[in-house]
């Protein structure tokens, strides 16, 4: 998950309440990348991750979900 403008406050300047609901968004199974498009603090890393991420889904599905072909009649 993308979390955008921290050029005008940073994840750990966030108010307690702010930080908890963000730890219940993110979870154990969610990444959390700050980031700025103001500044481009952060976005190398978030488009990185992104291809990353579009490659392991592309290799599986040429590779484990292959179309079944049907015969034809």
């Amino acid at each position: 998950m993308g979390l955008n403008k921290i050029d005008r406050i940073t994840p750990d300047k966030l108010r307690p309440d702010a930080k908890k609901l963000l730890e219940n968004i993110g979870g154990d199974n969610v990444t959390v990348l700050p980031m700025s498009t103001l500044t481009e603090e952060g976005v190398s890393q978030v488009k990185e991750f992104v291809s990353i991420i579009l490659s392991f889904v592309s290799v599986y599905l040429i590779f484990v979900k292959r179309p079944v072909k049907s015969s034809s009649i």
